[in-house]
């Protein structure tokens, strides 16, 4: 549904999110950390500087942060650097002229969802997306059997061939 530009601002603006507040990170550090191309990943980060959304400072100590907190920064301004979510108002079938005058066969049902979507984008913040992820990483966690050392009996460790060796001679 979103365009890859606006799958790695997403990342990128939650990986942000999730560190102290004012800690600049290097482009290319975070697109190791974020398996993502680091010349692609540049470029949007550059994008959200102009959109004010990120900030950034140069040389060795530089790097990018969020703008504004993260509980001030909406999914909706993010899509809209990169999407322009504001003009999802054509026809879905593509017709030229649809509106509710003279309206295409799915008008209402995708003026209803375009609504929704926009709202949600709007109502969803970075805050959001950080706690959405942490459930996503604990439910993983929970997920992932957890191997288990083996018990020890307190009695004597035998290894293999060394009784045998012992018998023989």
């Amino acid at each position: 549904m979103f365009d890859l530009s606006s799958q790695y601002a997403i990342r990128a603006m939650v990986h942000l999110a999730q560190l102290e507040p004012g800690r600049l990170v290097q482009a290319h550090i975070m697109a190791r950390e974020l398996s993502l191309p680091a010349p692609y990943l540049s470029k949007i980060l550059q994008q959200m500087v102009k959109d004010g959304l990120t900030v950034s400072r140069k040389g060795p100590s530089g790097g990018f942060a969020l703008a504004r907190k993260p509980e001030e920064i909406h999914l909706f301004d993010l899509l809209e650097s990169f999407q322009k979510i504001h003009k999802v108002n054509s026809c879905i079938l593509g017709f030229p002229s649809c509106s509710g005058d003279d309206p295409c066969a799915l008008h209402s049902f995708w003026t209803k969802m375009r609504q929704d979507f926009v709202d949600t984008m709007k109502s969803t913040t970075l805050v959001d997306l950080v706690n959405f992820e942490r459930e996503r990483a604990n439910r993983k966690k929970a997920e992932t059997p957890q191997v288990s050392p083996p018990e020890n009996t307190g009695g004597p460790v035998e290894v293999a061939g060394e009784h045998e060796q012992e018998m023989g001679g």
